[in-house]
Parts: C-alpha cells; sequence; structure tokens
C-alpha cells in the first residue's frame, strides 16, 4: 500500500481503509479467505481479535463444536457466536458469506445510542470523534460506574448491531433504518448528504480504493452483504468493481454507482419524518459548524458536558480541509458536486428513481 494514499487506521480487523469497509494487510491464499477468523472478520460480524479471542474462549462454534480460529468453512456450515446463529453461504468465485439464521432480540432494553449515516457521509471522520470520547469515559469509572463506554461501527450489518448494541456506550451503523419500535430507550443521530454527492464521493473513492469487496471478481449480493450494497447490471463476467468504474465511461460508472446505492438509498427514505428519538443532520450544514454540532449531539445522546465539550473541539480539529484532507481520506468536500458530473440524461434517469428522497430532505431536483 502507498503511503499517504489512503487514510490507513489500525481497529483490531487487520487495516481499516475508510469508512465503511475492511481490508486485510496481506494476499490470502482461498484456504485461507475460508477461515472461521477470517470469514467473520471479512463479512463485519467480528472484529478479527474478537473472533480469536471468542475461539480461545469457546463461544464461536462451527456445526455445534468449539471452532478454531484457522478451521476451513464450507457453504451449509452453521457457525454459531455467543446465542447467534450464523449460516455460511457461497458467494462470487470461492467465497462465502454469513447469513443470520437465528432471529433479532424482541426488545431491546438497555440505553442505546446510535450514530445512522452513509458510506462517504464522513463515517471517518464520526468516528474518530465518537471513538476518542469512548476512551475518555473509559478512564472515569467513578463517574460511570459499570455502564457501557466503548464506541462500535458496525459498518452496515444491522444483524449484528442489533445482537451487541447494548453491549456499547454509542455505536455507529451505516446504510440502514432501525425499528425504534423495538427499543425501550434509544437515540439516534442520523447524518445524510445530499444522494447524489454520495454518488460522486463514492465514484471517485472506489476506482482508489483498497476495500476488498471492491476487488472480488464475479461479485454477488453475498458479498456485499458488509456494505449493504446492490451488484451494478453492467458488470462483466470476471471483472471487480473498481474495474468497472475505472474502465468504462464516467456516465456508466456513475449510473452504476446509483445502482450500488439502491438499498441504501431506501433506507434513507424508510426513516420517520419526525420523531423525538431522531436526530437529524445534514452533510451540507456541517462546515464552519462542527464543534457546536458535536456538543449538541453529545448533549442529546445525555452525556456529561465535558466530553460534550472535548467532542467539540475533537470535531473542529478534525474537521474537512484540517487533518484528515491532508491524510488523502478526503477527496473534496465541497456540496452540488454533481452538478458538474451528473449530465442531464443521467440526472433526469436518477430523477425518474429518487425525486421523491430529493424533495423528503429539501434537496434540489434541478
Amino acid at each position: 500500500f502507498a503511503p499517504g494514499f489512503f487514510c490507513f487506521e489500525r481497529d483490531g480487523l487487520g487495516l481499516s481503509v475508510g469508512a465503511d469497509s475492511l481490508i486485510f494487510p496481506f494476499a490470502m491464499s482461498m484456504s485461507k479467505v475460508r477461515r472461521v477468523e477470517y470469514v467473520m472478520m471479512a463479512t463485519g460480524v467480528l472484529r478479527l481479535d474478537e473472533a480469536r479471542k471468542m475461539c480461545l474462549l469457546g463461544q464461536l462454534r462451527l456445526n455445534g463444536k468449539r471452532a478454531g480460529a484457522r478451521q476451513e468453512v464450507r457453504p451449509g456450515d452453521e457457525l454459531t457466536v455467543g446465542r447467534t446463529v450464523y449460516r455460511v453461504v457461497p458467494g462470487g468465485a470461492d467465497r462465502v458469506g454469513l447469513h443470520k439464521i437465528s432471529g433479532d432480540p424482541e426488545r431491546i432494553s438497555a440505553p442505546i445510542r446510535v450514530h445512522c449515516g452513509f458510506h462517504k457521509c464522513m463515517t471517518m471522520y464520526t468516528r474518530r470523534i465518537y471513538r476518542r470520547a469512548a476512551r475518555a469515559k473509559r478512564f472515569s469509572p467513578l463517574i460511570f460506574g459499570g455502564a457501557p463506554t466503548r464506541f462500535r461501527h458496525f459498518y452496515h450489518r444491522k444483524d449484528a448491531w442489533m445482537d451487541q448494541c447494548h453491549r456499547f456506550g454509542i455505536s455507529s451503523l451505516s446504510g440502514n433504518c432501525l425499528d425504534l419500535d423495538r427499543f425501550d430507550d434509544i437515540k439516534v443521530v442520523r447524518f445524510i448528504r445530499d444522494p447524489r454527492d454520495l454518488v460522486i464521493s463514492s465514484y471517485f473513492y472506489h476506482r482508489k480504493a483498497g476495500e476488498r469487496w471492491c476487488r472480488y471478481k464475479d461479485p454477488t449480493e453475498v458479498d456485499f452483504e458488509v456494505v449493504n450494497g446492490k451488484v451494478p447490471s453492467g458488470l462483466s463476467e470476471g471483472q471487480t468493481l473498481q474495474e468497472y468504474v475505472n474502465d468504462a465511461p464516467q456516465v456508466d460508472g456513475l449510473w452504476a454507482e446509483i445502482e450500488f446505492r439502491k438499498k441504501h438509498f431506501e433506507s434513507m427514505l424508510a426513516w420517520p419524518t419526525e420523531d423525538e428519538r431522531v436526530k437529524l443532520f445534514r452533510y451540507e450544514d456541517l462546515p464552519g459548524n462542527e464543534a457546536d454540532v458535536f456538543g449538541e449531539i453529545f448533549t442529546f445522546f445525555e452525556q456529561p458536558s465535558w466530553i460534550a465539550k472535548k467532542a467539540g473541539k475533537d470535531a473542529h480539529a478534525f474537521r474537512a480541509g484540517a487533518k484528515e484532507a491532508k491524510k488523502g481520506h478526503v477527496r473534496n468536500p465541497k456540496s452540488e458536486q454533481w452538478r458538474k458530473l451528473f449530465t442531464p440524461e443521467l440526472n433526469a434517469r436518477f430523477l425518474e428513481r429518487y425525486q421523491p428522497l430529493l424533495e423528503r430532505y429539501g434537496y434540489p431536483v434541478d
């Protein structure tokens, strides 16, 4: 990997590149990608260190027996993580994924504080602020007692989030809508962005990104489950998403990104319009207001005032155009980039599908 080209961050998963996806720090043989530890990590269900620890403690089982971290799995196998059961399912080529076959909890009584955003909507930025706040709280046991203080980003794995969210003081989840009535005490912060700018940002990012799923040949829906993405219709046999957006004309590459985002945009429409448990922020309103916004977020999450102040300072320090941009993760934080890159024909096709989404959130349609 070229130093300075991506924003790398060690996260117990190997190396994490970008907001919502995972890579592994070295090339792996096909036998290794079938290992229990790798499958749990690659699908976003567990971190690599968690998978290894649970195997050592006998808390991860393969077909009812204690699983070894380096045991290989096959389609049809069942992996049990605590009380949650997953079936191993085939992906593209010789890859595998995990589908949850045990039910979600009927009710969650623990206090839940969660950030819900989208891939390429400041996810790396927000993760950094939440993680720093969590670290500060961990050194204040007399204040927080036995309450969870850790932070975890669950990528797009809603099933894993449902099972584990009670273990964290604050968590984050991308590209999904939540059934709020399943929770006794939940507060949600939502970050949104003009869907067309999400498309532009992901188009340029996926052309160079190190995400494993971007480089899967013959990807399937199973392969893209970790990002809740749809496989674009234009991909040819043996082609990866990254190859397609690099080789195709720009308008076709942008349409592929629109198709890829289908589930994300559907989830954006599914959220309630007014709910006191949810606080909505638009990406376009954040520049210049980062400290105030994150102070408001942490107050809404019922965090102590000193944590809210710390979060505000961190939000200002790590804002787009400052350190993150210098590291290479932020290509261009400006809004309405779609006006330069969407052709009239592409914009018309987008409006045919998603005009109600733009109108819902007050984005211009012309």
